[in-house]
């Protein structure tokens, strides 16, 4: 298996002079901005649960949620990286699409059974690689931010 740097680019058809030119729904632009909605349904965050291992009481119990600073039931915090994962893959920088680096600050939780949007806004794009940098947000059906932050992707041809 011959796996010099540059057959691997040309079999995947990446080139040094554009290498946006085979992402599936090209180059982002900065300032484009995509959302996605979902609802943190019981089930949903029973699934997650049970993918992840994170049966925390803060999620199930509502006698332990209650006596919690939060005061009830709360969405696990990763399924609102989830959402912004989706808003990426699916919509921009698009398909083929993964975190290198993240910042995020969560500041509200997600409460189970509420509505949330995730929102992806690009802020870099670079020329000689299909790397940008987006700043992406959680918003719950009340208007407030949960979660906020950078990060920085690379796209993948698919």
């Amino acid at each position: 298996m011959n796996t010099n740097i540059e057959v691997v680019k040309q079999e995947i058809g990446m080139t040094d002079k554009d290498p946006w030119a085979n992402i599936k729904g090209g180059k982002p632009r900065v300032g484009d901005v995509a959302e996605g909605s979902m609802t943190l349904t019981p089930e949903k965050t029973k699934a997650f649960a049970d993918i992840s291992g994170d049966h925390n009481p803060l999620h199930f119990d509502e006698e332990a949620a209650k006596r919690s600073i939060f005061g009830e039931r709360i969405g696990h915090g990763a399924m609102m990286i989830g959402a912004i994962n989706g808003v990426m893959v699916q919509k921009i920088p698009g398909p083929g699409a993964v975190m290198m680096h993240a910042d995020w600050r969560f500041s509200n939780p997600v409460r189970v059974g509420e509505e949330i949007t995730a929102r992806v806004e690009v802020l870099e794009v670079r020329d000689d690689k299909p790397i940008c940098k987006v700043r992406t947000s959680v918003i719950r059906s009340d208007g407030v931010i949960c979660l906020e932050g950078d990060i920085l992707t690379y796209v993948s041809p698919v």
